[in-house]
C-alpha cells in the first residue's frame, strides 16, 4: 500500500523537479538563478533517489542518482549550455522511467 501511494506521487515529484529546472532551459537566466536551480535539482533528486530505492523503484532511484551526481560534478564549475542540456537530458530520463514505471517490474533496491 505504501509503495502504491508513493508510486502515485512520483509524477508530482517529477513535476516539482522539472519546475526547479526551468531556469536551465531559459535564455537570459542569470548565473545565480541557474545555480539555485541546479542546487534545488540536486536536493530534490537526492530525496527521490533515497525514497524511490526504499519503495522498490530501483530504476527511478538509479536514474535520479545520475542526475544528482552530475550536479555534484558541477558544484565548483561555471555552468555551460552543454552542462544544462545534460542535466535536462538526465531529468528527461528520470521522467520517462517514472512515466513507464508500471510497464516493467522492478527489483527491490538494496537499502
Amino acid at each position: 500500500m505504501l509503495k502504491a501511494s508513493f508510486g502515485d506521487k512520483l509524477v508530482e515529484r517529477i513535476e516539482e523537479i522539472e519546475a526547479a529546472a526551468i531556469p536551465l532551459s531559459q535564455e537570459g537566466a542569470s548565473e545565480d538563478e541557474m545555480a539555485r536551480a541546479v542546487d534545488t535539482l540536486q536536493a530534490l533528486s537526492h530525496k527521490l533517489t533515497g525514497s524511490a530505492g526504499t519503495f522498490g523503484f530501483a530504476a527511478i532511484s538509479d536514474a535520479s542518482r545520475k542526475l544528482g551526481r552530475k550536479r555534484g560534478n558541477l558544484k565548483e564549475a561555471k555552468l555551460t549550455p552543454a552542462d544544462c542540456r545534460e542535466l535536462l537530458d538526465l531529468l528527461a530520463d528520470v521522467a520517462a522511467i517514472v512515466e513507464n514505471r508500471d510497464r516493467e517490474p522492478e527489483e527491490v533496491a538494496d537499502v
